[in-house]
């Protein structure tokens, strides 16, 4: 059975294109997050290990306790999409050496506590997030308990296929 996601994915577009005014950017349901020029990929499923790790960096760096996963993932995206053409454009050598070691990685499959996370388009994209989130609030809780409604919303509807 396939997994109806259109309804979800337009509720996403509206609830990032309303509270951060990201018009432009096209989200797409997939098996993992990611961005790729004005889409962000994302991945309605838990990453349990994944998130742990990374909830446990986010307090470590920046003493931020993150419940929601699935919603700081969104920003992280969206901060690779307000940060990185700027980082391309200003310090080349310094993206391409973090893309570089970025593919080692995937190809090493292993990771160091917190590499991944510390390459500098990472930790950008994750400032950038962790900044939107202590700047506006009032605005995050708004969009946080929009997107949990229609999240769970999906599941309920998907309950069968999933």
């Amino acid at each position: 059975m396939k997994i109806k996601t259109k309804k979800f994915t337009k509720e996403i577009s509206r609830i990032f294109s309303e509270y951060l005014g990201f018009d432009n950017v096209e989200f797409v349901c997939d098996t993992i997050w990611y961005r790729y020029g004005d889409e962000v990929h994302y991945c309605p499923f838990l990453d349990e290990a994944n998130d742990m790790e990374y909830k446990h960096f986010l307090y470590e760096e920046f003493s931020m306790k993150v419940e929601n996963m699935f919603f700081f993932s969104f920003l992280h995206e969206l901060g690779h999409i307000v940060t990185l053409d700027e980082f391309r454009a200003n310090e080349p050598k310094k993206y391409k050496k973090s893309r570089k070691h970025e593919k080692k990685i995937e190809k090493r499959g292993q990771v160091e506590k917190y590499e991944y996370f510390k390459l500098p388009h990472e930790y950008m994209a994750t400032k950038w997030a962790v900044d939107t989130i202590k700047n506006n609030p009032e605005t995050i809780v708004k969009m946080a308990t929009e997107l949990n409604n229609a999240l769970n919303e999906f599941r309920l509807r998907n309950q069968k296929r999933i």
